[in-house]
């Protein structure tokens, strides 16, 4: 039996099944995410379970909304509408939210979204509440990128710093690259800068002040590196990003962040993403490589990298036997383990919206 049978099979099919097991669910709806799987079927099955409402746990909800924005845009609109007037918290709401704006993302929706927002929390939570004002800001024009030669010449010294450059379309790889503690970028083994494939998409690609979102835009303390028991991440060595208040790290306060910044990226919102997703309480953002089979996204723009659950992926390559025979994971973890210090910073940054991978000739110019 092949793997993607077994997921549908075992998991997917009988977890959505009526009368519901609810951790069965669960289990099936991050399968579907995993397996990329859609069908007709799975369509009508999701709405008698949208059907169940309240009866519906809180976990169930997430899982549910997760799920049909991975993988039904479009199917369940009126839902969506229906759900912002009954949605419990603001995670939900803005889960429901996002499902509306990647469907059909005009003014009257938006200001749909707006006057459900009013009706459902008070000025204080709108203003306050760092899920709810992501939201609000991501129906606003985007404001344009500061300049990036302005971020990469005013980084902390004395510390290592890794860059990762990503498209706003996630589906598209991104490029990350590392500059040592004297520095210097490093380089590879015929003195080029060293730069690997890397991929910030969520197999939800929900954004990312959402659990299980994509990676959040910003700043991140680097914490060495680790390893993983999660068979899907697989054996290689992790590099370890702390989100603002999480673990003992750095940044605690607005002031410590905006420190890392250059004066022309203090007022950029989008670069404040990592800082509000650490205050929603997202965690566990690594960057690490990948033991899911890449066939299972071969569809995908991001082909053969894989994604994750929020975290940065690089490119590997096993045989059927479990040896690595390509990893740009465990390049830069090498890289990195040859700066005399590992803890430094993160600075994950989206580029521009086109649609194509990001090469190391997009931002070459910059590392001058």
């Amino acid at each position: 039996m092949s793997y993607y049978k077994g997921l549908v099979d075992e998991i997917i099919l009988p977890g959505t099944q009526l009368p519901l097991n609810e951790d069965s669910f669960q289990g099936a709806c991050w399968a579907m995410e995993i397996a990329q799987y859609r069908s007709d079927d799975m369509i009508e099955r999701l709405k008698k379970i949208h059907d169940l409402g309240s009866g519906l746990s809180l976990h169930a909800r997430r899982s549910f909304w997760e799920a049909v924005y991975a993988l039904y845009p479009g199917a369940f609109v009126d839902e969506a509408r229906d759900f912002l007037n009954t949605a419990s918290g603001p995670k939900l709401f803005a889960m429901a939210a996002y499902y509306l704006l990647g469907a059909e993302p005009c003014d009257s929706l938006k200001a749909y979204i707006e006057s459900a927002l009013k009706e459902n929390f008070s000025q204080d939570e709108r203003e306050n509440d760092p899920v709810l004002l992501v939201l609000q800001q991501s129906m606003r024009s985007k404001p344009q990128t500061p300049p990036l030669s302005d971020l990469l010449q005013s980084g902390p010294a004395g510390v290592p710093l890794i860059y990762v450059f990503l498209r706003q379309n996630r589906d598209y790889p991104g490029i990350a690259l590392l500059r040592n503690e004297t520095g210097d970028w490093a380089r590879d083994e015929k003195g080029n800068i060293l730069h690997t494939r890397i991929l910030g998409r969520a197999v939800s690609n929900l954004p990312g002040t959402i659990t299980h979102g994509n990676t959040p835009q910003g700043i991140y303390t680097l914490l060495g590196t680790g390893t993983s028991e999660n068979v899907f991440i697989g054996p290689s060595r992790t590099i370890i990003a702390g989100l603002p208040f999480e673990y003992d790290v750095s940044i605690r306060e607005l002031n410590d962040y905006q420190s890392l910044l250059p004066d022309t990226w203090v007022n950029y919102f989008p670069i404040y993403e990592a800082w509000y997703a650490g205050q929603a309480g997202r965690s566990e953002i690594i960057i690490h490589g990948s033991t899911l089979l890449p066939e299972l996204y071969e569809c995908s723009p991001y082909y053969p990298l894989t994604p994750s659950l929020g975290c940065m992926t690089h490119y590997e390559k096993w045989s059927k036997n479990g040896r690595l025979i390509e990893s740009d994971q465990h390049i830069m973890v090498e890289a990195l383990l040859a700066c005399k210090k590992q803890e430094g910073f993160i600075f994950v940054v989206e580029l521009d919206d086109k649609n194509r991978a990001l090469e190391f000739s997009d931002i070459k110019d910059y590392l001058k």
